[in-house]
This record gives C-alpha cells, sequence and structure tokens, in this order.
C-alpha cells in the first residue's frame, strides 16, 4: 500500500469520476476482481490449509485517509468470503484506528522508531484490553 496511488492501479483513473476507496460500484467491482484473484492465487496457503499465510489485512491506514464505515466492512465482507477461516485485521495509527476499527477484526498499529512503542501499545490496549498488541506497519 505504500507504493504510487496505495498500490491502486493507474488506469482506474481513466474514469474521471471514480471515487478510490469509497463505496463507488465501479471501484468495488474491481476490487472485487482484484481481491478474487488473488485469493485464488494463495487461498491454498493460508494456515487452514496447512500453509504459512495467518492473517489476511483489510484495507490500510484507512483513519488516515477518512471515515467512512460501511465501506471498510464491505472491503471486511469481500476479503472474509475469500479467506473463511482466516484471522483478519486492520492497521491504522493509534490516533485513527477509532475511526474506522470493525470489532470483530484485530487492531493493530503503524508507527516508527521515534515512537514511544509503551504509549502505542498502552492506546490500543485501553480500547481493546483483551486484544493482542500488534504493530504490523515499523518503519
Amino acid at each position: 500500500a505504500e507504493w504510487e496511488m496505495g498500490g491502486l492501479p493507474w488506469w482506474l483513473l481513466k474514469k474521471k469520476d471514480i471515487k478510490l476507496r469509497e463505496r463507488d460500484p465501479y471501484f468495488m467491482e474491481r476490487v472485487e476482481k482484484f481481491e478474487n484473484a488473488v485469493a485464488d492465487q494463495v487461498r491454498d496457503l493460508t494456515v487452514a490449509n496447512g500453509g504459512p499465510i495467518i492473517m489476511v489485512q483489510v484495507e490500510n491506514e484507512y483513519g488516515s485517509y477518512g471515515i467512512d464505515k460501511p465501506y471498510v466492512s464491505a472491503i471486511r465482507d469481500m476479503v472474509r468470503r475469500n479467506y473463511p477461516d482466516v484471522a483478519l485485521f486492520q492497521c491504522d495509527w493509534s490516533s485513527n484506528y477509532l475511526n474506522n476499527g470493525l470489532d470483530d477484526l484485530v487492531w493493530t498499529m503503524n508507527f516508527g522508531t521515534g515512537a514511544n512503542v509503551d504509549q502505542q501499545f498502552e492506546s490500543l490496549k485501553k480500547e481493546r484490553p483483551d486484544a493482542p498488541l500488534m504493530c504490523s506497519e515499523f518503519w
């Protein structure tokens, strides 16, 4: 997701009125095609099938982009259809995870070398006391 346009293909912008990372029907249809194609390639590699994939991420740092739980929920549902037996997680900054955090996903954090790690995990623990403490993007 750290690539140009968040990893989204440039050709999506050929449609002038597209709304990226929203429930725009054109966008969601293409996301679903992509998600399904990736799942067809890696589904057999999930832990449920004896493989190394133990978790799948739903969106990335969406709280920095917007507030739209219905959109994040739609992406989660799409991913869940492809990976029914794998833990799903979402990654965000500690200042943003309440914006779009879904209760049925594992919340993970994003921070870098300048962060106070204890403080970061304490903020997550305050919101999700029984959840695992995990930084899925450390830079």
